[in-house]
């Protein structure tokens, strides 16, 4: 009964919270965002149908089913326990990044908004990004060159010829 609406089949945001397991507050957030069908009554009041709600819920135990159950609370999730092929490490969050690369979560968000971060990231959710932990690695590589192998500023490599040529003599 998708085109026809009878008033038993109408849902409060309350009742619709507690069939979705979300907050009230949630469901205002979801309709704003436009990821949840609402409607308004002739009084301005906001309602759900069973159907729409039925269907939100549906489809969000299927995104849940993604996840592995198996896998232990902290263990670091990889690419292969979501059926990632591109993600060769595990998945990092911003805030992990921003530890590892010992800068705030601020300038990391910062650097993605502007698009000057380098490495690329993958939406989770609405409004959560993660990024693999071979390629932020790969870009720290990239960046940073071991001890010795820079090359050396030309004063200090005539420095080290004049040397030799004194020594030589």
């Amino acid at each position: 009964m998708k085109g026809i609406t009878v008033a038993s089949d109408r849902l409060t945001p309350k009742t619709a919270a507690e069939i979705l397991g979300l907050s009230p507050i949630t469901i205002y957030g979801y309709v704003r965002q436009g990821k949840l069908k609402a409607y308004r009554k002739s009084d301005n009041k906001l309602y759900f149908t069973r159907y729409d709600i039925e269907e939100f819920k549906t489809h969000a135990e299927e995104l849940v089913a993604v996840v592995p159950g198996n896998v232990p609370k902290n263990a670091p999730i990889t690419g292969k326990d979501l059926g990632m092929k591109k993600i060769r490490g595990y998945l990092m969050t911003i805030a992990e990044v921003a530890a590892f690369l010992r800068v705030s979560v601020r300038w990391v968000e910062m650097h993605i908004n502007d698009g000057t971060f380098p490495v690329k990231s993958y939406p989770v959710g609405t409004r959560g990004r993660v990024f693999d932990s071979a390629d932020v690695e790969d870009w720290l590589l990239k960046i940073f060159t071991e001890a010795g192998t820079a090359p050396l500023p030309l004063k200090a490599e005539r420095k080290i010829r004049r040397e030799k040529e004194a020594a030589m003599k």
